[in-house]
């Protein structure tokens, strides 16, 4: 049962996160909606908003289209195959985004580059995944209407899941700001050391 309950909690985790994003996101939060048109960190906050949903989304639909019924043990396979013919109207709506892997991969994760090494405002403007934040909460809507027929499919493994695993997480000790300065400090002393070595005509002061 182990790949069936890794699916689960994965689809678990990624579409708790995503909600929880989308809400913070119509609501507004997080940032100023009146000044989130523009330029600054509230359009930050809200692209970010927007970005970590795309890429959670692709991650749960790699999740279920590559290893949902596909990797999962054998005694499970009949039920995925009910869902996914249940879901199937679901998926094909989110397939209708056909560059939303492309985005996910260019402009989200990566280096604002395409597969052909080209910068990706040069050739994906008009692209067509979601580029606004009903479009992202219509997205979020799906997932979360994908993850609850299969929380209700599985309700037992789901159960188990979640009162049985346990992360093993090593001790964090903490970083606070003065270490974080700190090291800052030793940074900028060393690239200022660089800098007067080639005579160049400015230094670094933060």
């Amino acid at each position: 049962m182990q790949n069936l309950i890794d699916t689960l909690l994965i689809f678990n985790k990624l579409s708790i996160e995503m909600g929880n994003r989308t809400i913070a996101m119509l609501e507004a939060k997080a940032f100023d909606i009146k000044k989130a048109k523009h330029l600054g960190t509230d359009m930050s906050v809200l692209v970010s908003l927007m970005d970590m949903t795309i890429l959670d989304a692709c991650s749960f639909m790699d999740e279920y289209n590559g290893h949902f019924g596909v990797t999962t043990e054998e005694e499970y396979l009949q039920k995925i195959l009910e869902i996914k013919k249940i879901c199937k109207p679901l998926v094909n709506q989110i397939n209708k985004w056909k560059d939303l892997r492309l985005i996910r991969n260019s402009f989200v994760a990566h280096n604002l580059r395409t597969k052909d090494n080209k910068m990706i405002f040069r050739t994906q403007i008009n692209f067509k995944a979601p580029r606004g934040p009903y479009e992202i909460e219509l997205l979020n809507d799906i997932i979360q209407l994908i993850s609850h027929i299969i929380e209700k499919e599985f309700q037992v493994e789901y159960d188990y899941a979640r009162n049985n695993f346990e992360l093993d997480i090593s001790e964090f000790k903490g970083f606070s700001k003065d270490d974080c300065w700190q090291i800052m400090d030793s940074l900028i002393e060393k690239v200022n050391q660089g800098l007067k070595k080639l005579n160049k005509p400015y230094l670094i002061n933060l």
